[in-house]
């Protein structure tokens, strides 16, 4: 059943700033690889592990990117930014109805941001920075959100979604219940169903964003790149 479906679901995660965990994207390939990694399971079963959630889960625009993305890692010989660019227009290429896609674009532009954002172990700073740009793109968001995926985002990403997909055996499935009704809990308590959350960037300009990014920051490295050989 689709979470976002029902009507407190589908607000509750839009106003905590959570509905990048739960929608399929580059964060549920992330973990599934480090635990395939972890099990030092060989590439090209990893890859069809991958592309077969991506089908389960319908092919959807931000999975399919995130999916490209490790699948090619080793083969395009480019920087990381550059990577994205090629992959990005490699998924238009695929599905160009995709252009008109906002989670297609959001997708792209987080995939961008993490490769320069600070690491730190509890993600304050990449989180931040995620709070920062959807505020700059329209998205009003309570500090709610900002600690809400500090907090709640990693053990959603690395406990609940590990458990969701071992849900169909048991005793998974009731500790997976007991976690959602657990967070549902929490998001009622901070009436995170009660805030609507406009949304007032365009599809052009968000799209606009996106690739003025990608060439403002291969201006800057050309750039430095000059400078060295100078």
């Amino acid at each position: 059943q689709s979470l976002m479906q029902t009507e407190f679901w589908g607000q509750a995660l839009k106003s905590s700033g959570l509905i990048h965990i739960f929608v399929v994207s580059g964060s549920h390939f992330l973990v599934f690889t480090w635990i395939l990694n972890l099990l030092h399971i060989p590439n090209w079963i990893q890859n069809i592990v991958l592309w077969t959630f991506n089908a389960v889960t319908g092919f959807t625009a931000p999975g399919t990117r995130a999916c490209l993305t490790l699948s090619l890692q080793k083969t395009l010989n480019l920087q990381d930014h550059q990577k994205t660019l090629c992959v990005g227009f490699l998924c238009l290429g695929l599905q160009p109805e995709w252009i008109f896609s906002y989670s297609f674009w959001l997708s792209w532009l987080a995939g961008f941001m993490l490769q320069f954002c600070p690491r730190d172990p509890l993600r304050v700073l990449q989180n931040f920075l995620f709070f920062t740009t959807w505020s700059f793109l329209g998205t009003t968001l309570s500090l709610w959100a900002l600690i809400l995926n500090i907090v709640l985002a990693p053990i959603i990403g690395w406990i609940l979604f590990p458990l969701a997909v071992l849900s169909l055996i048991y005793p998974f499935n009731i500790l997976f219940e007991y976690l959602l009704s657990f967070l549902e809990w929490i998001l009622r308590l901070l009436e995170m169903d009660q805030k609507k959350i406009p949304f007032n960037i365009s599809l052009r300009g968000l799209s606009f964003v996106v690739l003025a990014t990608h060439l403002v920051h291969q201006a800057i490295r050309l750039s430095r790149q000059g400078r060295k050989i100078n």
